[in-house]
């Protein structure tokens, strides 16, 4: 077990067998403070199948272990009609969102999220609940304990912002807002739109790229690959060819719980 055999006794006998002994060690090293990536950092040092380190890591993150790790967290959630829960059977109002949505199954897996969604907002463009910088305000809590802001949006920017120009001076002003407002928050962003057959692919490119190459400069980070979560057919609603499923939800909900995760 390398540098970290001394924290766990040498006490198993012949009924543990290796990914048990492998859990075992994983929750001595959650209980120490180890962050979830130096433990996967760990196990996928080891030379055994990947298959076992796989599996190791799945149990373990699968477990109320992950907990205590996850209870520094206090995020909120801002976000368009997909963060709403537009296109979702449940939904009747953005102030209440869907069970089914993104941020809600987050939620239900011990996730402190607050979601804040406002059909038809973008950084730039003004939606039923105003842009994503009015979103900030919409949050009634102690806002010094917030600790994570995600900003996901794409779809509105992509069809309404007239510049990608615009688009970038807006997304500066939001996020030197959400700094002001919520002080010890960590701001992340990402482009979660659709990828249909009547995109204009080089304008799409512009404005996401808009989205990730500004981080730089900024003060923000992006969560990565959000753009390509929705891929599939089956992610995106039939009846209004925009918003995603449930299976659409399940599977960005999926894709977050990795970034929150570090």
């Amino acid at each position: 077990m390398g540098i970290f055999t001394p924290i766990v006794p040498l006490e198993f006998d012949a009924s543990f067998s290796y990914i048990q002994r492998l859990m075992h060690l994983c929750e001595k090293l959650n209980e120490q403070g180890v962050s979830i990536n130096t433990i996967q950092e760990f196990l996928n040092s080891l030379d055994i199948d990947q298959k076992i380190k796989d599996e190791v890591f799945k149990q373990f993150v699968e477990t109320p272990n992950l907990k205590p790790l996850l209870e520094k967290k206090k995020i909120l959630l801002i976000g368009d009609s997909y963060t709403a829960g537009v296109g979702l059977p449940e939904y009747t109002d953005p102030a209440t969102p869907p069970t089914a949505v993104y941020g809600n199954l987050l939620k239900a897996k011990g996730i402190d999220i607050t979601v804040i969604g406002s059909p038809g907002a973008g950084f730039y463009w003004v939606g039923d609940r105003g842009n994503f910088k009015d979103c900030l305000s919409l949050y009634t809590g102690d806002k010094a304990e917030i600790t994570d802001i995600y900003i996901l949006g794409g779809s509105n920017d992509y069809s309404l912002c007239p510049t990608a120009l615009n688009l970038q001076s807006q997304i500066i002003l939001t996020c030197n807002e959400a700094q002001k407002l919520y002080p010890n928050a960590k701001i992340s962003i990402g482009w979660l739109s659709q990828m249909n057959y009547d995109i204009d692919y080089k304008k799409w490119n512009e404005y996401m790229s808009v989205y990730k190459n500004n981080a730089i400069n900024g003060n923000y980070s992006v969560i990565p690959n959000t753009e390509f979560i929705l891929k599939r057919r089956d992610y995106i609603s039939s009846t209004d060819k925009l918003h995603p499923t449930v299976a659409g939800h399940q599977a960005i909900a999926n894709a977050l719980m990795s970034y929150i995760r570090y």
